[in-house]
Formats: C-alpha cells, structure tokens, sequence
C-alpha cells in the first residue's frame, strides 16, 4: 500500500487490514527546532518538508491558504487590530481574499504533485477559520467584543470567508486531492474554549454548517485544529459536522484515552506529549504506552501534539520516531 493508502484505510476508514497504522506530522517544525538540529548535523540544504520524510514518516504537508491577498500586512504587534468597523473592513477589502488564491502554492504543489498522484506525499489543506480570520483582523482583544459591539461586521467577515474558503478547496481540488481540510481555530486555552455554547451557536456555527455541508458534497475530510483544552468542545464540533480534531495537547490537560471512550467514531490527531521528548527513550515509550488504549480504540493517530520544541535534540527525535515505528505496527496486531 502506498502512504496515502495507508493513511486513508486507517485513519479516514478506520480500517485495519493495513501494514502499519500512518506515521505523520500534522505540523511542519518549529525554525528553532530546525536551527538547533542543523547545529547537530541535520543538513541544511534538505528543505522542510521533505525532513519528514528524510525522518521516515509519511509526509503530510501543512499546505496553508490564507485569506490574503496583495497589499497585505500584519500588524507589528502580534494580536493588535488591522480593523475597528465596517468603514475600515471595507477600505480593507483590496487586500484580501484574492481572486487566484491557488496561486501562492503553485510552486510548492508543482513541486510535489508527481509524489501526491503517486501516494507517497500528502497534502493537508489547511485554511483560516469563522473565529482565527475574524481575530486577525480585528485584534484579540476587540475580536472578543465584537460579538457584541459589531456583530454585523462579524457575520458579514464569516459570510465572506465561507465563499472564500469554498472557492479555495475548488480550485486545490483541480490539481490535488488533500488528506484532508484543516479549519484552523484556536479557539480554546487552557482551561476550556474563549467563547460560550450560546456565542458559538449564533456567530459560528451558521457557518460550519454550510461550510461542511460543501465539503461533504465534494468528499472531502474536515478536522477542527484548536490548541488548549478542547475536551468540552468536542459535542459542538460534532453537532457541526466535523470529522475529526487536532492537535490534543497534553499540557492543557487533554486526555486522548477518555476522549477515545467517550467518542469512538471521531477522528483524533495528535496526543503525544511533546514536554516528554526531551527526556529520552524510557520517557517516550512510558507516553507511548499512556496513548495505546486509545490506539487500540481506533480513530486515533498519534502525532506530537503541537510540534516538537527546539529542546528535543535531534537524537531523541529519532528514537521517537523508531519507537512510533514499533506502535504504529502493533496498532494493527492487536486491538
């Protein structure tokens, strides 16, 4: 079976009549990480996605289409606002959602689409989300308020991101097939999601569900990304559609084995607890064995789960990966 092969039996089809369960990244690696890695030998002139497979994973590439277009910049202070009303979103509108959004990835889908026919590269698409795009451009702070201060503004900026991120999953379509459409969120911290069920329901979820609802209809995979604590979020995204969640972060106290009981037909990615790595081969295989149970329960694939920090030499990665090796072919001995 080739990689893409894999990767849809098991993890879209939650079939197990595979060689192996997949070996992915769902992250590309942090610059840090790779800076101190090129210090320890790794070379530099093999580029950033092709370290995944030079690592021995099957390479699925974090292949992102933002919103934005010619003319635009981010703000020098990360969170502050680009936009404050409707009269500044509308002077706005220039600079973003372009009409070739393919365009700023043709080179890198050229580059790798002969590997993706051939199922040995996968891409994962990766598109900006009803609560990320709202808070680029309107500033942390405000974006939090504005529920309730330009509530307006807010759906017209989803209703317009809808059509966008429609028109982009299209156009990819006609030159690749993705793993999977990534709608990334970060919509939770640490002790649960920014925003209440009943914000939820007004300002996002109109659009998930119409969004999903064209996905579906195009047969594509849709997984929510949202950093923190998810565990309380998880129903929602399902009332809406989504097949599956990342990156399942362990410090915030996500725990992917109550998660696999609780929900066993959602798809997880991610889950590794990446604080551990740093500690050598009896620590990775202690979390290997914490993350098995869910292995086992299916639906599951264990990746790192929010890319692997700068403080992971480049030694213990590869014993991670040997070691997910050993699991990823013991996910399909025995279950």
């Amino acid at each position: 079976m080739t990689k893409r092969e894999i990767f849809d039996a098991y993890f879209i089809n939650n079939r197990r009549d595979t060689p192996r369960m997949p070996m992915v990244e769902y992250a590309p690696y942090w610059t840090l990480t790779l800076d101190e890695w090129h210090k320890q030998g790794l070379d530099p002139s093999i580029s950033p996605e092709d370290i995944q497979g030079y690592f021995g994973l099957d390479p699925l590439w974090y292949t992102s289409i933002e919103p934005t277009g010619e003319g635009f910049a981010y703000p020098e202070v990360n969170g502050a606002p680009l936009i404050y009303n409707e009269m500044d979103y509308e002077a706005f509108l220039p600079h973003i959602y372009p009409e070739n959004p393919i365009e700023k990835v043709m080179p890198f889908l050229n580059k790798h689409l002969e590997e993706s026919r051939r199922g040995e590269f996968m891409f994962e698409l990766n598109l900006n989300g009803f609560f990320w795009w709202p808070r680029t451009l309107l500033g942390i702070e405000n974006h939090l308020m504005s529920f309730y201060d330009e509530p307006e503004l807010y759906h017209r900026i989803c209703r317009d991101l809808l059509k966008y991120n429609i028109k982009v999953v299209k156009d990819f379509l006609k030159y690749a097939s993705p793993a999977f459409v990534l709608l990334g969120e970060d919509m939770s911290y640490n002790h649960g999601p920014m925003i209440g069920k009943n914000i939820w329901d007004e300002f996002l979820k109109p659009y998930y569900l119409e969004f999903i609802k064209e996905m579906k209809s195009l047969g594509q995979t849709v997984i929510y990304d949202s950093d923190g604590d998810i565990t309380n979020v998880i129903p929602w995204i399902i009332e809406c559609g989504f097949d599956g969640i990342l990156p399942l972060e362990r410090m915030a106290g996500v725990d992917i084995v109550e998660l696999t009981k609780q929900y066993p037909k959602f798809k997880f990615l991610g889950g590794f607890d990446k604080t551990v790595m740093k500690n050598g081969e009896a620590a990775m295989r202690k979390e290997f064995e914490r993350i098995f149970p869910a292995i086992k329960q299916g639906c599951y694939v264990p990746c790192v789960d929010h890319q692997t920090p700068p403080d992971v030499s480049i030694e213990n990665y590869k014993i991670y990966i040997e070691l997910l090796r050993e699991y990823a072919k013991k996910a399909v001995e025995q279950k």
